[in-house]
């Protein structure tokens, strides 16, 4: 059975959409009313992203959706947001769906980190080589000064 809060989580996501605005954790957690818990927000921020398009009603659709919410254009009885979230609660728990979404978040976070590594070793090992080919070239000017006073000699 779905979670008041994780409902509550969806419903903000609904008016976060319907106002013009992508639902995120830090949007969802300005609009509660009291706390709720990281796992039970990212669920419902899930939950609402996997609603079909015709569930996330747009700020420019609200008006034609409002006049018949019930009954699309085909005469079908259309799914509640409701019933869509009561059926989807036993695809996954919320300890997976956090488990997921952590390894996710923790791979992009080392996949970034290497790649700034990277990009930092790449700058030094480049530093480092111009300033050896600066000494080089310094040592090349003074033996050819050298050799050319001993060829005067």
């Amino acid at each position: 059975m779905a979670d008041n809060q994780i409902l509550q989580v969806v419903e903000i996501c609904q008016q976060l959409w319907q106002n013009g605005s992508k639902p995120s954790i830090g949007l969802i957690r300005a609009k509660l009313p009291s706390a709720v818990p990281l796992p039970k927000m990212i669920k419902g921020l899930q939950r609402w992203q996997s609603l079909p398009e015709a569930e996330r009603v747009g700020k420019q659709n609200n008006h034609q959706k409002a006049s018949n919410p019930q009954t699309p254009e085909d005469g079908e009885p259309r799914q509640t947001l409701t019933n869509t979230l009561l059926s989807d609660a036993d695809t996954e728990t919320v300890e997976q769906a956090v488990e997921r979404y952590v390894e996710q978040y923790i791979e992009q976070c080392i996949e970034q980190r290497l790649a700034l590594l990277e990009k930092d070793i790449l700058q030094r090992s480049e530093a480092r080589i111009e300033a050896r080919i600066s000494t080089l070239e310094t040592q090349i000017i003074s033996l050819q000064t050298e050799v050319a006073r001993l060829n005067q000699t």
